[in-house]
């Protein structure tokens, strides 16, 4: 499977330019970012949430994994439950299962990214493949996406997190 289109024209309306890299596919998840030589903490994963009515993505490195009270902490003023396999299948036709771009704009999307995904540095996720990956430097994957810098890694060493942060949505 390739990017999907869904993106590839996303990014043709912002003209924004971006790497493509293949990922093989018999390398786990967590050793992916060592075996591309990425700098830690640009590969990212998308978690889709609902979030009342609403859709919404956290979005965090796969080296961290989230804290459930901290998400609990965050998504308190709404009812809110992780997508199941069916609905993923369902919202997101164009992407395999744990290949789900971190852009909420192309699927309807809040996107909350964890702060220990590093600001100054190139960002990497998957574009709907599990076998291709998407990268582009942070600063303009900030532009596009616009999301909410939140604490949601447990106990991370990277970022020096040692409470949620949220701030109101721009």
């Amino acid at each position: 499977m390739e990017i999907t289109p869904r993106l590839t024209n996303f990014f043709a309306h912002y003209r924004v330019l971006y790497e493509v890299r293949h990922a093989p596919r018999d390398i786990p998840p967590l050793d992916l970012p060592r075996r591309l030589g990425l700098a830690p903490r640009t590969l990212v994963t998308t978690i889709p949430f609902h979030y009342g009515g609403e859709i919404a993505f956290f979005v965090h490195p796969v080296e961290c994994e989230p804290d459930p009270k901290r998400l609990g902490l965050i998504l308190a003023d709404r009812p809110n439950a992780p997508f199941t396999r069916d609905e993923i299948a369902h919202h997101f036709p164009d992407c395999e299962a744990g290949a789900i771009p971190p852009l909420g704009e192309p699927y309807g999307a809040f996107v909350y990214i964890d702060k220990c995904v590093p600001l100054h540095r190139k960002i990497t996720f998957h574009g709907g493949s599990l076998s291709q990956l998407i990268r582009l430097p942070y600063p303009i994957f900030d532009l596009l996406v616009q999301p909410l810098h939140v604490g949601l890694c447990a106990g991370c060493q990277g970022c020096g997190m040692a409470k949620v942060v949220s701030a109101p949505r721009r």
